[in-house]
Order: C-alpha cells, then structure tokens, then sequence
C-alpha cells in the first residue's frame, strides 16, 4: 500500500496539482480544503504518512500548529520578502525564506 498523504489547502487548483503531482509519483493523497476538514479527517481515525498543509488558511491554519505531532509539513505562497518575513515567524523555525 503506497504512503499516504492528507493535502490541505484552501485553494481547489494548489490542491488538485499537489495531489495529482504525488499521485503521479506513487502516494496516495486525500485532500482537505480548510484546517477544520483536515482536522475531521484525522479525527476520523484515518492515518496518514505526511500532512501537508498550507500554512496560511482562513478559519484555521498552520500557525500555531494544529495539527498532531507527526510528520508536517507547511507550505505557503507569500507574495513578497516583507510578507514573507511577517509570515513564518508566526511558527516555529528555523525557516529558509527565498526571495
């Protein structure tokens, strides 16, 4: 049975390529489209290898971490070096910022 990875994210089309893009290379993902549907999920009892999630959400998102202490990864998109520096103190580093 292939690892599987639970992708969050609250945009469908980052989503749909993640998924598809770890699809193609043989995991098998499940997709959340807020930090409160992931959330279900594990609370579901469903169990996943990787949680990869948007650090940047409306109603619930990576910062402080929500999720279970297992393997996260947090992912964002920030549209500059001012954003990006404003955003990835709000949780624990240490974090390599490209700009």
């Amino acid at each position: 049975m292939p690892d599987r990875i639970l992708v969050v994210d609250d945009e469908e089309a980052i989503r749909e390529i993640v998924s598809s893009m770890l699809t193609s290379a043989g995991y098998s993902c499940k997709q959340a489209r807020s930090g409160m549907e992931a959330l279900a999920v594990l609370n579901s009892g469903e169990a996943f290898e990787l949680l990869l999630s948007d650090l940047m959400m409306a109603e619930l998102d990576g910062s402080p971490s929500p999720w279970p202490p297992s393997a996260t990864a947090l992912t964002t998109i920030c549209s500059s070096p001012l954003n990006a520096s404003n955003c990835w103190p709000r949780s624990a580093g240490p974090w390599k910022i490209d700009a």
